[in-house]
């Protein structure tokens, strides 16, 4: 699993520099109008390494079988959060927010809606000690 610890911390790495160069650079209200220009490669990039840090995660996260919660009969826990999380940023990488297409604009949005909330909430359920409490719901307010 050590393989896979520094793949993530990589990937996250490179995710927080091309986040921060768009965020330097400026050039449209949000990243995923970088879609469709000559900055597109800088958001596949930094999408990919979201998504691939997040299916690492679910499978070498020292906490992955800890339950979040049960729905119905199902175990929700952490290594699914994880793993449905990448899923989620995978739909915003294949539907693109500057598509002709109106449907798949829409479809960008959902997906783009679905991965935040469900990064948020895993971070929610599996925080256990008043201190990663205290920072999760910073992350979800800021």
């Amino acid at each position: 699993m050590k393989g896979l610890e520094l793949n993530i911390k990589i990937c996250v790495t490179i995710a927080v520099i091309l986040g921060v160069f768009m965020a330097i650079l400026n050039l449209y209200g949000s990243w995923s109008q970088h879609h469709l220009t000559v900055y597109d490669p800088f958001l596949y990039a930094t999408l990919c390494c979201i998504a691939f840090a997040f299916i690492m995660a679910s499978v070498a996260h020292k906490d992955q079988d800890l339950r979040l919660t049960k729905i119905l009969w199902f175990n929700y826990r952490l290594e699914h959060a994880l793993r449905l999380t990448a899923y989620f940023f995978g739909g915003v990488i294949v539907f693109g927010v500057n598509s002709p297409l109106k449907w798949i604009e829409i479809a960008h949005f959902i997906f783009t809606g679905l991965g935040i909330i469900s990064g948020y909430f895993s971070l929610l359920f599996w925080a256990k000690t008043k201190q990663q409490r205290f920072w999760s719901y910073a992350a979800l307010i800021v």
